[in-house]
């Protein structure tokens, strides 16, 4: 007679082995996933905490790609060209923009990251140019490695010219950081770029201190505007934004205004000069494939509004 303390009560250990495996991977794939999801939630509103490995990986595996925010003729209202965003899409966290990671790339990799951001850049003008005209533009953001690097210039016009492009096509932005009271070597990089035809611009004007020195000792033809004083409605700050549109004219700089997001900021910089729009308003970053279906879009309306009509 069996007692209940004799009966076989089925356990984990009396599972065929099979099963066992099963139930143990099973159960570590949950836990696995549970991590990655209450991880990747804490991580969005917080800064990643990176190893120099984690950048390296992800350059190696691809992982860091280009959305493109497309640059507006407010008058037209066609795209005129774009600047060139980096992303990382984490295989985990998902799109990640530049402040969450960029801090954190060493130095001794900004050159690597730099050049990927270039060839990206050139892959997607080849692109480009099979739907836009010459005078269409990709703007970079330059580091402080290549600033440094005397070689940079004559190396990036040989990408150049094995793409078969213009160096009209590609701008370069100055970060906001650069010295205005520049070193030798970014004075040399600067102007080496700027006499093969490379256009330079001035990127976050008025966001800091001494920028109009940086006008007078460095090669600028474009300032970019700060979206800090187009957001703003201090009355202050949109004056500020009028005398730099006025001032560039007179100098014979072209003008982008950032962050521009409401009907009224855009009628209130028309009416201050000519100057061209980046922002929410027109278009948010997109990939590649978007960007292109837009200029699609726009080359097919342009053909057809310069139809002959039928009398």
């Amino acid at each position: 007679m069996m007692t209940p303390s004799s009966k076989q009560v089925p356990s984990r250990l009396t599972f065929p082995d099979g099963k066992i495996r099963l139930l143990m991977q099973y159960s570590g794939w949950i836990r696995g996933f549970e991590n990655q999801f209450f991880r990747a939630k804490k991580h969005r509103a917080q800064p990643l905490h990176l190893f120099p490995e984690d950048i390296r990986r992800a350059m190696d595996n691809g992982e860091f790609v280009q959305h493109y925010q497309p640059i507006v003729n407010p008058k037209t209202g066609h795209i005129t060209g774009a600047e060139a965003l980096l992303r990382w899409q984490h295989p985990y966290l998902g799109l990640l923009c530049p402040d969450r990671f960029l801090p954190k790339v060493p130095k001794y990799l900004h050159k690597r990251l730099g050049e990927q951001v270039i060839d990206s850049a050139l892959s997607s003008l080849q692109t480009i140019r099979s739907t836009c005209s010459d005078g269409f533009r990709v703007s970079v953001n330059i580091n402080a490695v290549q600033l440094e690097d005397t070689k940079f210039p004559k190396h990036v016009l040989s990408k150049v010219r094995q793409q078969g492009l213009c160096p009209k096509s590609l701008e370069f932005e100055v970060l906001e950081d650069v010295n205005p009271n520049a070193t030798f070597y970014t004075s040399y990089v600067l102007k080496r770029l700027h006499d093969y035809g490379f256009s330079i611009a001035l990127d976050d004007f008025g966001a800091g201190k001494n920028r109009l020195s940086a006008l007078r000792t460095l090669p600028i033809d474009r300032i970019k505007i700060d979206r800090s004083l187009v957001k703003t409605e201090r009355p202050v700050h949109w004056h500020i934004c009028k005398s730099l549109i006025t001032s560039a004219k007179a100098l014979g700089l072209r003008v982008t205004a950032e962050g521009v997001e409401t009907k009224e900021q855009l009628t209130r910089l028309k009416s201050y000069g000519p100057v061209e729009i980046q922002g929410f308003y027109f278009h948010r970053p997109m990939p590649l494939d978007q960007l292109m279906n837009k200029l699609s879009q726009q080359s097919s309306e342009s053909t057809q509004a310069n139809m002959p009509v039928a009398v």
